[in-house]
């Protein structure tokens, strides 16, 4: 192979690899879908609430949320999933089974407890 022939072919592979880079870096940037299949609107718990009514017991499995917007921490329920925004540590609880104490209904609640089944 000539010189000129290398040349190209080497400035070829250099835009194809800046290209393949741009597009993975744009990947990374955009933002990911979001679940919406059981999903609700986002729920705020609010401790300072008045009171909202029933007491409901929801069993579910608590994670860190992945959408921080609707709240730190969510519960997978078998029918939804249901964002909680609380300052209250319960850190040692993600990754658990667990029972979600609320009080209101599940798109207006104020958090009463989370225990571990």
């Amino acid at each position: 192979m000539n010189p000129q022939t290398k040349r190209i072919l080497y400035s070829g592979g250099f835009v194809f690899a800046a290209i393949l880079i741009g597009v993975w870096i744009a990947n990374l940037k955009s933002p990911k879908p979001l679940p919406t299949q059981g999903s609700t609107e986002p729920s705020f718990v609010d401790d300072t609430q008045s009171s909202l009514g029933e007491t409901i017991e929801l069993d579910g499995f608590l994670r860190d949320s992945d959408d921080i917007e609707k709240g730190n921490l969510m519960l997978v329920a078998k029918y939804k999933t249901l964002y909680l925004n609380t300052v209250r540590d319960y850190s040692s609880m993600v990754g658990s089974d667990v029972v979600v104490t609320i009080e209101g209904t599940e798109e207006n609640f104020r958090l009463i407890d989370i225990k571990k089944q």
